[in-house]
């Protein structure tokens, strides 16, 4: 999948550090719209393409940028030595 404004002038230049990508939420209009039968493997596929794309962009340009849920379940898993809680941050 491509992300063309992504990384771009026009979108580089405000001062983001967090993107939350998340699904449509199927209710009101939303829920009459087809979302076909792959519509979870498609979402997977995107989530995962933006999050490649954010690496290397942040390799690129040496500027950090997040997904914000990704970002958390990661700090999650790799905190060994807390894992009888979550900390909100």
């Amino acid at each position: 999948m491509k992300f063309p404004a992504f990384g771009s002038k026009t979108t580089s230049s405000y001062p983001i550090r967090s993107v939350y990508l998340r699904p449509i939420n199927h209710q009101g209009f939303a829920r009459k719209l087809d979302q076909g039968e792959n519509a979870l493997a498609r979402w997977n596929e995107l989530q995962a393409d933006f999050i490649d794309l954010l690496i290397d962009r942040n390799h690129r340009s040496g500027r950090f940028m997040e997904e914000y849920y990704f970002s958390q379940c990661l700090k999650r898993v790799l905190h060994f030595s807390d894992d009888t809680r979550v900390t909100l941050l």
